[in-house]
């Protein structure tokens, strides 16, 4: 076993403190699948863990992910994706609740990179989602906010985090329509006027 993840299971049991960014890359160590189940051994629902980070790094790994997703099945997983989200918040901004509405377009890479650092619903809804997310955890402790830390920085990514982390949140949801998104590099943008999925 490695360093950090010997770290890890001290950090666990409580035999030694370290901030939860330590392990910001514990995901990262070489031939990270085999030491899944000591690294999660520690959490309810590990089978279920270690099944979903599994789904994620396999795809992680292909690192050339090319979309054959149709077109009808593009729209339909960008839609359930945000509609997902507002099904579960409570009082939802009713400028995040009319942008869902709006028409799904297909379009290029670049003019979603162009609006993204623009103050728009996206990240309204993201924020709000969020918050709930982080309110609904079973356990509310250092190795589970590390845990959390460390599945972020697998792709940078909070959606496909708790996409993997969802036994670990009291919560109804499903993010799989993102996963399947991700997996096959389209990125999803949230407007006040429309919703762009990259081709």
């Amino acid at each position: 076993m490695n360093q950090l993840i010997s770290e890890w299971c001290d950090f666990c049991v409580g035999k030694e403190v370290f901030d939860k960014s330590h392990f910001s890359f514990l995901f990262h160590e070489e031939n990270i699948d085999s030491y899944l189940s000591t690294i999660l051994q520690y959490f309810s629902n590990s089978t279920e863990l270690e099944h979903q980070i599994k789904k994620v790094l396999k795809e992680k790994n292909k690192n050339n992910n090319v979309s054959d997703l149709p077109d009808d099945l593009l729209l339909t997983l960008t839609s359930d994706f945000f509609n997902e989200q507002a099904k579960l918040i409570d009082n939802l901004d009713q400028d995040i609740r009319s942008a869902i509405l709006n028409k799904v377009v297909i379009t290029d890479i670049d003019k979603i990179k162009q609006m993204m650092d623009q103050d728009i619903p996206h990240y309204w809804l993201f924020e709000d989602f969020g918050d709930l997310i982080r309110s609904s955890k079973i356990d509310e402790n250092e190795k589970t906010y590390a845990l959390m830390e460390a599945l972020y920085n697998i792709d940078n990514d909070y959606y496909l985090a708790w996409y993997m982390a969802k036994s670990l949140i009291n919560l109804q949801f499903t993010l799989e329509s993102y996963f399947v998104l991700w997996k096959n590099s389209h990125k999803v943008l949230l407007l006040e006027d429309s919703i762009l999925v990259s081709k």
